[in-house]
Parts: C-alpha cells; sequence; structure tokens
C-alpha cells in the first residue's frame, strides 16, 4: 500500500466514523426498536404461523443490527437502556404507592358523604385498611393533604408556634 492509497483509505475510515457519530442516537433507536418486546414474546404461542413470524422479527433485528451497529450506536444504545431502566426500576420500587394511592382516592370518592366530608377521620380508618389490604405504610397526615388534595393543613404551619403558646 502507497502513501496515496493509505491517505485515501485513512479518509474513509474517518467519514465513517463521523458519519456514525452524527446518527448514533438514531442508529441506537433503529436497534432498539428492531426488537421484539416482553410482551409480544409472551404473546407468541407455538403455532407455526406465529413461530414464521418470531422467526421474521429476529432476522430483521440481525439485519438492523448488521446495518446500524458500530461504536457510538453501541454507546448510546448502552445510555438509552440505562437511562430507561433506572426509570422502570423508580416506577417499579413506587408502585405499590401509587396503587395505594389510586385506592384510596377512589374509596374517598365513594365514602365523602358517609364521612361528612371529614377527612381526618376518613386517614384514621384508611392508613389502618392501607396498611392491612395493601402493605403500604401512609401517615394519616400524608394521606389527608397530600393523597387527598384540597384540605386544610394538619397542625401549625412550619415557624409558627402552637395554639395556646
Amino acid at each position: 500500500m502507497n502513501d496515496d492509497e493509505f491517505e485515501a483509505e485513512t479518509d474513509r475510515i474517518l467519514d465513517d466514523l463521523y458519519k456514525w457519530e452524527a446518527n448514533a442516537r438514531a442508529d441506537a433507536e433503529a436497534i432498539l426498536a428492531a426488537f421484539p418486546t416482553i410482551d409480544l414474546l409472551d404473546s407468541i404461542d407455538e403455532s407455526p404461523t406465529e413461530r414464521y413470524e418470531l422467526a421474521y422479527i429476529f432476522m430483521r433485528a440481525h439485519e438492523v443490527i448488521k446495518d446500524k451497529a458500530n461504536i457510538y450506536s453501541i454507546i448510546e444504545l448502552v445510555e438509552i437502556v440505562r437511562s430507561s431502566s433506572a426509570a422502570a426500576w423508580a416506577a417499579l420500587r413506587h408502585e405499590p404507592h401509587r396503587k395505594a394511592r389510586e385506592f384510596v382516592i377512589a374509596e374517598w370518592g365513594r365514602h365523602r358523604q358517609e364521612y361528612s366530608g371529614n377527612k381526618s377521620a376518613f386517614a384514621r380508618d384508611y392508613v389502618k385498611r392501607v396498611w392491612n389490604e395493601l402493605g403500604v405504610t401512609v401517615t394519616e397526615k400524608q394521606l389527608r393533604e397530600v393523597w387527598l388534595r384540597d384540605t386544610p393543613l394538619a397542625g401549625k404551619p412550619a415557624g409558627e408556634p402552637a395554639a395556646g403558646e
């Protein structure tokens, strides 16, 4: 290989690297989109038609990877997976509280009249029920003031003396 050929090959490689770097995010997203979701995989049974569909999905994923995978797209792919997995872990960790909050809001809508709009009495009863039925710890104050908005604050505002002082 003479100097001109070497220089031409170096320029071609550098052009490829610049192109890869510029398209890294789009390439990484294309790679992710090519893979089937867990829901799709769970829904496929053992019929020949669905096995052919699955084979096509993986064949297509292989083609996309062959076309789009490079060092920059792989780095970007790792970043996408890492950031989305952090969000997934957070959602998973907060899931019991979200379900408990939805339960309390639904119950308040059904039983508001029975409690005459008294969120404190409702909170006293439902703190125990949320723990017993859903295994979630919540304070009366949080249930009343955060989960059931539009209620007067419990206790005194921060920095003010208690009543009678």
